[in-house]
């Protein structure tokens, strides 16, 4: 092999490294920053209380670093919407509630694009539209998701149940009856968190006289 050759192959396997390190770097500093923007999310989660504003300004630059390095990255869209969701639920101002719902949605339209068969971001994706008041098209595609892509995912049902509780007296026949799958679902996976849910929103009439035929539900409303 000429020497012309060797140069030009050498250069070849340096250009590929360097191009490998970055990509390795890029990541890294991505994954870094987004771990740290997770744990922030999951102590508001656990906690339940709304974060302060120095703590959530330290959470979107965390945010802000990790998109940086990897931007199109849908788990890191999916915790940006929950970032932004969080935001929304501190806001006093419905206008700056109402803006930063929106913000949530297009982090959210984002991750599903990028994920379409992850159910959980078509359940943020459904919640945040549900809380603009967007019942559109793209929403009830959205709640069809959820039933199509969650059936056995507890978490997801109980989403989908509050969701259709939230405006019980509008839904539709289509919704109707998915909501009753979804609560036989539930009552078989989690019969707790449904009672609980159920108590909360003062549906006990409604899952005892509307929701028959699911041994479950019939043994709680004997009791």
């Amino acid at each position: 092999m000429s020497t012309p050759i060797k140069k030009v192959l050498l250069l070849s396997v340096l250009i590929l490294l360097l191009i490998t390190g970055y990509i390795v770097v890029r990541l890294g500093m991505a994954s870094v920053n987004q771990y740290f923007l997770q744990v922030y999310i999951d102590s508001w989660d656990q906690t339940g209380k709304m974060p302060a504003d120095h703590q959530w300004q330290k959470a979107n630059s965390f945010f802000d670093k990790a998109s940086y390095w990897h931007a199109s990255s849908p788990s890191l869209l999916l915790l940006g919407g929950d970032l932004f969701l969080w935001k929304a639920a501190s806001e006093t101002s419905g206008l700056a509630r109402n803006k930063a719902l929106q913000q949530a949605l297009t982090l959210y339209t984002r991750s599903i694009r990028q994920r379409p068969a992850y159910v959980y971001g078509w359940l943020s994706y459904a919640i945040v539209k549900d809380k603009l008041g967007q019942r559109d098209a793209l929403f009830h595609t959205a709640m069809r998701k959820l039933d199509e892509l969650g059936r056995y995912e507890p978490a997801v049902l109980l989403g989908g149940v509050q969701i259709y509780f939230g405006y019980l007296s509008e839904l539709n026949a289509e919704e109707r009856k998915s909501l009753k799958k979804q609560i036989g679902r539930l009552v078989k996976i989690d019969p707790d968190s449904l009672i609980d849910v159920v108590k909360r929103y003062n549906l006990t009439i409604y899952l005892c006289y509307r929701v028959k035929g699911i041994q479950e539900v019939d043994d709680f409303c004997k009791r």
